[in-house]
């Protein structure tokens, strides 16, 4: 690792009371650092024992991102989330079939791939699978398979809206 690699909480989006939007860092588990990664002010990493938080080089979030890994995420290359975010592989408690009996588990690995832009207050949930150069829309809820890249995911839960989109920064 080298130095300025890893920065946590000391970006700059005005909209947000430096005084009272702490950050959070509690990591039990492991992340693996792929380049350079940035958190901004506000934000919440949480990687739990069993944990694997696997970051992408140029690793972006701007304000108030939350990352809670229990199990296993992986985020592609030049990913840019946007504020009040929140990527989570568990939802904290099994759910089983009353008639089955079948038990579905808590946690599922999350795969984000390269040039993925987040929007302000999207989501993503266990399970899901995210493709290159998807663009998540604000308030989006992704908490399925998007196998189809460049694409605008938008909705509760997402669905693709537009293909062959690119973000333009």
């Amino acid at each position: 690792m080298k130095t300025a690699m890893f920065h946590f909480g000391f970006n700059n989006v005005g909209i947000f009371d430096k005084k009272y939007e702490r950050s959070i860092l509690d990591i039990q588990g492991r992340v693996e650092i792929n380049g350079k990664v940035d958190f901004g002010h506000g934000s919440r990493l949480v990687v739990c024992t069993d944990g694997v938080l696997s970051l992408g080089k140029n690793f972006v979030n701007t304000a108030k991102g939350t990352i809670v890994c229990t199990k296993h995420i992986t985020i592609g290359e030049n990913m840019l989330m946007s504020w009040d975010t929140l990527i989570m592989d568990t939802d904290w408690h099994s759910v089983q079939d009353t008639i089955t009996g079948t038990i579905y588990p808590s946690a599922k690995e999350i795969i984000i791939g390269n040039g993925v832009w987040m929007g302000m207050r999207s989501v993503i949930l266990k399970g899901a699978i995210v493709a290159d150069g998807c663009v998540i829309a604000a308030n989006a809820l992704c908490c399925h398979k998007y196998i189809e890249p460049n694409c605008l995911l938008a909705g509760v839960p997402a669905e693709v809206k537009k293909h062959n989109i690119t973000k333009k920064i």
